[in-house]
């Protein structure tokens, strides 16, 4: 008994030497004490070995020698057994079944409640291309629908994979799902089940030869003869290689080298959009190098980090799982300016460790950095979940050369969108103050802000701008981004008080498509502003939601766009705004204090122009040189004494529209008092407004 359980156990997990051996001196024994029923048993068993080895002749007198002692038993579930090595037998030479018995077999299994060995009819019926009989028998059994769905046997869980690779979950015919059919095949791996590994691979290699992806092809036929030498089926073997030999000639030749090229070349030369150039660079590296997934991840224009360009075959979870939990291969790559090659990620000793490589079954890893004009731009990733040492000699030379076009195609793609992006912020900006980012003062309180304004912009830490409306904060805003690292990026601005919460989303995370009748996928002010500074006017304004959404952000640089359960990651520079006392919100729950501590690394207070009246005058000689600048235009004595004593609650925008105010009304000349707004001309005499005057002077002197 112990060596025909052995042999059994052998036969299951691929060790077929020792399940020869077992078997056959379970035969012998069970032979010489006359115990035949266990022969009948060790015969089948040894008629299966010879039959996926391709002995068919030997398997089949083993098998009708344990047919006839099942007879004379009438021994009905081993008389199916044998029934199905009988089919097992028709299958092996031609690789089909005769679809009527086969079926008729396993409807005998169902009547009977043994599904495991419905389940290898169905195998074989699967491997024989019969995938309409399949769904038919699989239809009409709620019992086997069951045990395909809850069964803990690989073989099972390998057999439903293949089968739902042809049909949802509702029965309906499908396009053939490769995923599907890979898993099959990695199941039957996993668990030593070679021979349905063998035959599951060249169904793969089928698939691939039927929508020309030669390298992929090329990849399972090799894997199907490593299979068939395994099982020690030279038949097999030898018509594989016969295949590969045509194959290879094919895939080699000079001329789909050349058609590869000028994919390539014809991409480079119509780079215009950034995001959709990254997607078709990325299908021909999968393409060209027999790849199953793939990623490009490119650093952001002003800092260190890697974002997700572009991804192909990867889910939520995956992508989640090349940017974290493989980061420290991608990282390695980045940071040696060398690329990776792992044959088997589960046995090598540098990532088998890695949770992410056991989930995923990532075998075969390929990741290589992204190097234009000796600059590091990104890393392009690669890799294969169903096969080990994927990546061979001439595959390392094609994806180094494929990613040195893709950086070269990226250098030139992120210089096109950023000058794009900068051009538009520049139109906005200039629309928007109609004049540069001079901060005009003689105020020693700013001066002191102004001379420290280079060493605070020189990180990446936030910075808090508090101020009445009108004080300068988007000028400030501006030369902070102009000192600052990510002077090279592009400076975006959103007015938080302007929008309410969905669409404030919206404004700074972007929107999917199909969110909403009619909705198209728009960018958000988040993804503009990707490697340059963001600009948060009015934060106090801000809804609660939209604030946890916001502080995410800036802790993980992650976030989700509207509609879309797939995280962006970002690097952005973020300088926020308010006239509110924030203090006071958080305190009656209409702020986060977690976010408050996040944004308010650096806090700048600008003072009002009340508190600057030295700076009235200025501000006056400047907006004069903007509105007016070739006409003899000018305040009188008075009235600039006026000007200076008024209290601006609207600050140097309110003083700004006065300015421009007069001179479209005063071509030339001297505006005189009674010619200003009456809330400044009548607001005091001359008299008090000196006295007001002096009394600002003190105020400014003493701050000093």
């Amino acid at each position: 008994m112990y060596h025909l359980n052995m042999g059994w156990l052998n036969l299951r997990r691929g060790r077929y030497r020792e399940a020869e051996f077992g078997l056959r001196h379970a035969t012998a024994v069970f032979e010489s004490v006359s115990m035949p029923w266990l022969l009948g048993k060790a015969l089948l068993y040894l008629g299966t070995l010879y039959c996926w080895q391709g002995k068919v002749d030997l398997a089949a007198s083993l098998q009708s020698r344990a047919e006839k002692i099942f007879q004379e038993r009438q021994d009905r579930v081993y008389l199916l057994d044998s029934r199905q090595l009988h089919e097992c037998l028709d299958f092996v030479p031609e690789r089909k079944v005769s679809p009527e018995s086969c079926v008729a077999l396993t409807r005998e299994y169902i009547g009977c409640g043994n599904f495991f060995g419905a389940c290898s009819c169905i195998a074989l019926l699967l491997f024989s291309g019969y995938s309409e009989e399949v769904k038919s028998i699989v239809a009409k059994s709620e019992p086997l629908r069951k045990y395909l769905s809850g069964s803990a046997a690989v073989f099972v869980q390998a057999v439903h994979s293949h089968i739902r690779a042809f049909f949802d979950t509702k029965g309906n015919a499908a396009q053939v799902d490769i995923s599907q059919l890979k898993e099959s095949f990695r199941r039957y791996s996993r668990e030593g089940l070679y021979f349905h590994a063998l035959h599951s691979s060249l169904r793969i290699e089928k698939y691939y030869e039927a929508t020309g992806q030669t390298g992929l092809c090329l990849r399972f036929l090799c894997e199907a003869l490593r299979l068939a030498k395994l099982v020690s089926n030279p038949d097999i073997a030898n018509e594989i290689e016969i295949t590969l030999a045509q194959l290879t000639t094919s895939a080699n030749s000079l001329r789909s080298k050349y058609v590869a090229f000028h994919h390539v070349s014809s991409l480079l030369n119509a780079v215009s959009d950034y995001k959709s150039t990254a997607q078709q660079l990325l299908r021909l590296a999968l393409d060209e190098t027999s790849a199953e997934r793939g990623a490009i991840l490119l650093t952001t224009e002003g800092g260190k980090n890697l974002r997700v360009e572009a991804a192909i075959d990867c889910d939520h979870e995956s992508l989640s799982d090349i940017l974290n939990l493989s980061k420290s291969v991608i990282q390695s790559v980045y940071d040696r300016r060398r690329g990776m090659f792992v044959e088997d990620a589960l046995l090598d000793e540098t990532t088998k460790s890695y949770k992410s490589v056991v989930v995923h079954n990532i075998l075969s890893i390929a990741c290589v950095p992204l190097v234009s004009q000796d600059r590091l731009i990104g890393v392009l990733y690669l890799d294969h979940h169903s096969l080990p040492g994927v990546f061979g000699v001439d595959e390392r030379e094609l994806i180094q050369s494929v990613a040195n076009f893709i950086a070269v195609a990226f250098a030139h793609a992120r210089t096109l969108d950023l000058l794009q992006r900068q051009k538009q912020e520049v139109v906005k900006t200039l629309a928007a103050r109609g004049s540069g980012t001079v901060f005009i003062t003689r105020n020693r309180e700013m001066k002191d802000i102004l001379e420290k304004l280079p060493i605070i912009a020189d990180s990446d830490a936030s910075i808090l701008l508090r101020g009445e409306s009108g004080t300068g904060k988007e000028i400030l805003t501006t030369m902070i981004h102009q000192y600052s690292p990510y002077r090279d990026g592009p400076l975006v601005s959103v007015n938080c008080a302007t929008l309410d919460g969905e669409l404030l989303d919206s404004e700074l995370f972007g929107i999917e498509k199909g969110v909403a009748t009619g909705v198209a996928r728009r960018e958000g002010r988040f993804q503009a502003a990707d490697g340059g500074t963001l600009f948060l006017d009015e934060i106090g304004d801000m809804p609660l939601a939209t604030q946890a959404k916001l502080l995410r952000v800036i802790e993980a640089k992650q976030f989700e766009v509207v509609g879309s359960k797939v995280l962006e990651t970002v690097d952005v520079r973020i300088v926020a705004a308010t006239n509110k006392e924030l203090g006071r919100l958080i305190s009656n729950h209409g702020f986060r204090s977690d976010l408050y501590y996040r944004i308010n690394t650096i806090e700048i207070l600008l003072p009002p122009l009340r508190d600057r009246p030295e700076d009235v005058g200025l501000l006056i000689g400047h907006f004069f040189s903007v509105f007016a600048p070739n006409r003899a235009l000018r305040f009188s004595g008075p009235a600039l004494e006026s000007l200076t004593a008024y209290s601006w609650p609207g600050n140097v925008r309110e003083l700004r529209n006065v300015v421009e105010k007069m001179c479209i009304l005063h071509q030339s000349g001297i505006i005189d008092i009674d010619m200003l707004p009456p809330e400044i001309a009548g607001l005091v005499d001359r008299e008090s407004a000196r006295t007001i005057l002096r009394a600002k002077g003190s105020q400014s002197e003493k701050a000093r």
